[in-house]
């Protein structure tokens, strides 16, 4: 398999993709994240992510999706609750466009980024965190829409 890499600017970021062992096949590709601050050129951030391939089956639309699985987004101070944690996210959806996503982390901050930011921004996509580790679509039986992945201003 081969690395595959893909970057995204959004406002003084550059959010490097990498995914070391590709993304095709049916088994898990783990994707890294390094975030840059272009005016400073430092690293401001990491993470991670998995892509699990028809992982989720929505019973109402009769279709499995591919699932974005969030496992861990870490930004330095100063650069949290600006925006850029979920354009990373919008980022990661805009390269799978027909999957859902997930958080892996049900801790309270986590389940409260999602519920007030990722399932406002993205509820067509979305999986709602469960303690249990199965989860339910914030939008049961809706196809996906695409005007969630388009871009924000910072």
């Amino acid at each position: 398999m081969n690395q595959e890499e893909w970057s995204v600017s959004w406002g003084d970021y550059d959010l490097n993709f990498a995914a070391p062992f590709g993304l095709t096949g049916d088994v898990s590709a783990r994707v890294q994240l390094h975030v840059v601050q272009k005016s400073s050129g430092g690293a401001v951030g990491s993470g991670w992510f998995r892509i699990r391939r028809d992982d989720f089956n929505d019973p109402s639309l009769s279709q499995a999706f591919d699932v974005i699985v969030i496992s861990n987004i870490d930004l330095s101070d100063g650069h949290v609750r600006g925006g850029l944690g979920t354009e990373i996210v919008r980022a990661m959806a805009a390269k799978f466009p027909n999957a859902l996503i997930v958080g892996e982390n049900p801790n309270p901050t986590a389940k409260a980024w999602h519920a007030s930011k990722l399932e406002v921004r993205f509820p067509s996509r979305m999986i709602r965190l469960a303690a249990t580790g199965a989860g339910a679509r914030v939008t049961p039986g809706k196809m996906l829409d695409s005007r969630e992945l388009q871009q924000t201003s910072s």
